[in-house]
């Protein structure tokens, strides 16, 4: 018995034909087509932990480096709220650092989203250099990406001299994150 693929995609909600989402992946269709041709199983769609909304793509960005000169960097974009403007502010240029721990936003970010950053509590990070020390303030901060909310641990640093990143506990942990081939970032929840 042949099995055709479904006509609209289960996945998009753009409701085009079958596409694992748009900007997913082929590992939803290769595994999708892979499970078709299983015996025991004709019409079966993998479980393979995707969300139910499109990936989005960032496309690394150039940076200057003193040791490499030119390279490109895994930069994203997320939506953080601002209580002390009641409003939404979409950040940009944000680090995906899947070996930092902790998200980092420089002291002006912070002071937009918070007005007064010392609300929060001190904390002092240490990096890969011993003696070299940040002092910044940790805060939960209220997220949004491709419409949902979530709550985000963040240090907002006393210096403006930081570079913002979106580490893995609480970002990068609850997003789906592919990065491919030094060439974009795909996000997706």
């Amino acid at each position: 018995m042949a099995v055709s693929k479904p006509l609209l995609c289960t996945n998009c909600s753009l409701g085009q034909r079958w596409c694992g989402g748009v900007e997913r992946s082929r590992l939803l269709w290769i595994g999708w087509r892979n499970s078709v041709r299983r015996p025991g199983s004709p019409f079966a769609v993998p479980n393979l932990a995707v969300s139910s909304s499109p990936l989005k793509r960032f496309k690394y960005q150039p940076a200057t480096s003193a040791i490499f000169g030119t390279l490109k960097r895994p930069l994203v974009s997320l939506e953080f709220y601002s209580s002390a403007k009641s409003r939404w502010f979409t950040i940009a240029n944000l680090l995906a650092d899947t070996g930092a721990d902790l998200s980092i936003l420089p002291r002006a970010v912070g002071e937009l989203l918070l007005g007064d950053i010392r609300h929060g509590q001190p904390l002092t990070i240490r990096g890969i250099v011993p003696r070299a020390v940040l002092h910044s303030y940790l805060h939960r901060l209220q997220c949004r990406f491709n419409g949902r909310t979530f709550w985000l641990i963040t240090a907002i640093a006393e210096s403006e001299d930081v570079t913002a990143i979106v580490g893995r506990v609480g970002g990068l942990d609850r997003l789906i994150a592919t990065f491919v081939k030094g060439r974009e970032v795909r996000l997706g929840l």
